[in-house]
């Protein structure tokens, strides 16, 4: 069992007051799936009153509505977070998961996907067989495709990924939902942190994204495509979804002034995330497959945020 202390700062600075904002954000880690989250705090600079709901896939939704000029906004969280607990399979929900079974942007079913899939057919009806296939997919997925920063958006879709043939972690993600969909798998979007240990006591990244595939008998099951492991202890899950779009931060902003004819441009300050590597270190580096210079793609709404490794739990 691992724990970690995550802080999450997005800063937003407008080239012109804004009169107004409302906001709505994925930030607190979820319980489940063999994590525990143990606290969390979420605060707004200039102040605001902040509300939650949860949403249809079950994540925590906050949001708040600022009504005074302001130049610049601060959204900060923190969270303590339990790893590697004992996860409870959801074997009884298989009816509940068809909807991850259809084909939609920006995972969609291109002719480029199904033959990627064919690629990793199951030998047999067998979850087993499934799971393997799985396992194999996301491999592939990291060995075939380089991780390059620079080629693709938030927009892109699996189509360009595999015209490209590189991407990010949301794009691997993406690419494996659309496959895992192709060969019968329901399978959704995963947003979150993952502790990658470094040589050095602080390390610099951004926020990961993942995905998670149904097998009956086992249930959720989580691939993480850009490294490529099983998503474990080191990974902290957020917020789940079809596609990542379901999960970003979502906000309007009214400039000041008459009308709210005038312009306002939002600066956000770019991705970094923090990492304090654990005692004794941990088995597997997702470095030794792929270079890790932020996905920057796949972040929620994680601009700056700080994982910190609080020790291992009882």
């Amino acid at each position: 069992m691992s724990r970690f202390e995550i802080s999450h700062e997005t800063r937003f600075e407008y080239s012109a007051p804004i009169s107004e904002t409302v906001m709505e954000l994925r930030l607190r880690p979820q319980d489940g799936g063999g994590q525990r989250c143990l606290d969390f705090h979420l605060e707004v600079e200039p102040r605001a009153g902040i509300r939650g709901y949860r949403d249809g896939y079950g994540n925590q939704v906050h949001y708040f509505n600022l009504l005074r000029d302001h130049p610049r906004l601060r959204v900060t969280s923190r969270s303590l977070v339990e790893t590697g607990l004992p996860a409870r399979r959801e074997v009884d929900g298989a009816a509940l998961v068809l909807d991850y079974l259809r084909p939609r942007p920006p995972a969609g079913d291109v002719p480029g996907v199904r033959r990627l899939a064919a690629r990793h057919r199951p030998a047999t009806s067998e979850p087993a067989a499934m799971e393997a296939a799985l396992d194999s997919l996301a491999l592939a997925i990291s060995r075939d495709f380089v991780y390059d920063t620079t080629v693709t958006t938030v927009y892109s879709s699996v189509e360009q990924v595999l015209e490209l043939r590189a991407g990010v972690c949301q794009d691997f993600a993406h690419l494996f939902i659309a496959a895992a969909r192709a060969l019968g798998a329901p399978a959704r979007y995963v947003s979150g942190y993952i502790h990658v240990p470094g040589p050095e006591a602080l390390t610099e990244g951004a926020s990961h994204a993942w995905a998670e595939a149904w097998v009956e008998g086992r249930g959720w099951l989580g691939y993480d495509a850009t490294h490529p492991v099983r998503a474990g202890a080191n990974h902290v899950r957020v917020a789940v979804g079809r596609a990542a779009a379901e999960l970003g931060l979502r906000t309007l902003e009214l400039p000041s002034g008459a009308g709210h004819d005038a312009q306002a441009l939002a600066a956000v300050v770019p991705s970094g995330m923090i990492f304090v590597p654990s005692e004794g270190g941990v088995s597997h580096d997702p470095r030794e497959h792929t270079p890790w210079d932020g996905c920057v793609n796949g972040a929620n709404t994680l601009l700056r945020t700080a994982l910190a490794y609080a020790g291992r739990g009882a």
